[in-house]
């Protein structure tokens, strides 16, 4: 698996270059740069490849047929970068001023976007295609060891959440079962405890550490893209080529199903959950002005085409 690294890091100098022109390095943001090679940084912990069995082909010629065999692989992709921010000054450096839509943030003074203690925390929310991707789908298209992603265009807005009126006043997910029971939850390892309850699927958070409630938002705006409901989004779809098995919607707690990796304001190598211990959001990241942003990984499986029909696989 170390030998990937080298030529992944080589996908992204060719790459990132071609976006650096555009980038513009703010204090408090991340460009799509420092977003590639800060996800490249948890290739070991979340890129899990590995060959899962075997696929079958038919191909035929004008007087006879014959059956070829193609490796079933599988590996995470950093399909999304998803950022979450208290202030209208996102951390994403190219998309300052896009998502500006109305903050309603009852923490804030009028006179002044940074945060204060309150009771409660809104978040601002964007899911975007992740510039990373694209080195994964090069690869896909240039070797058989691969899986495509089912996002083709870095930065795409999947889900703004400045468009979003359910973001602000989510009025009609207050009466979903999920919000009324309060299950599902973001859980902690402490017995009966919880970061937050998934629904509604909103910027609130009443969270004593900022960092917590910015996860929250993070994990509430991914389910949105990955699943379906009353909200403004652009749904990522399934065609990651044939023949492939694109993930699904996220689920709390399952690392079967995403992987979230901070890339800002503080670069992690590794992918989680979000939950668990609180560890991490104390101390530097308690209460940060500048946002954060994660790369969230999503698992794929595929095996590529080596005949006009798709018999069977076989999986070990």
């Amino acid at each position: 698996m170390n030998r990937l690294i080298p030529v992944l890091l080589l996908f992204s100098c060719c790459f990132t270059a071609s976006l650096s022109s555009r980038a513009h390095a703010n204090v408090g943001t991340i460009d799509a740069v420092e977003v590639v090679s800060n996800t490249l940084e948890c290739v070991d912990d979340c890129l899990e490849w590995k060959i899962v069995g075997i696929c079958f082909w038919l191909e035929c010629h004008l007087f006879d047929c014959e059956i070829n065999e193609s490796v079933k692989v599988s590996h995470y992709i950093p399909d999304f970068l998803v950022s979450a921010y208290t202030t209208n000054h996102t951390p994403i450096a190219e998309y300052d001023g896009v998502n500006t839509g109305e903050t309603a943030n009852l923490t804030q003074s009028h006179n002044d976007d940074r945060q204060y203690d309150g009771p409660l925390d809104f978040k601002n929310a964007e899911v975007l295609g992740n510039p990373t991707a694209m080195i994964f789908n090069q690869l896909a298209d240039d070797s058989d060891y691969f899986c495509h992603s089912v996002v083709d265009v870095p930065y795409f807005p999947y889900f703004l959440s400045g468009i979003d009126k359910f973001w602000r006043s989510p009025s009609i997910e207050h009466f979903y079962p999920q919000a009324i029971l309060g299950f599902p939850k973001i859980e902690t390892n402490w017995p009966l405890g919880y970061w937050a309850q998934v629904y509604p699927l909103c910027g609130w958070g009443s969270h004593p550490y900022d960092a917590i409630n910015a996860a929250v938002a993070a994990h509430r705006a991914a389910a949105i893209v990955t699943g379906s409901g009353v909200h403004v989004y652009v749904p990522p779809g399934s065609d990651c080529g044939k023949k492939c098995w694109a993930p699904g919607e996220i689920k709390e707690g399952k690392l079967s199903t995403h992987k979230f990796q901070m890339v800002f304001p503080v670069s992690s190598d590794s992918g989680m959950v979000m939950g668990g211990s609180a560890i991490w959001a104390n101390g530097k990241n308690k209460k940060l002005d500048e946002g954060y942003a994660w790369s969230l990984w999503r698992p794929y499986t595929c095996c590529h085409k080596k005949g006009q029909l798709f018999l069977f696989s076989i999986d070990w």
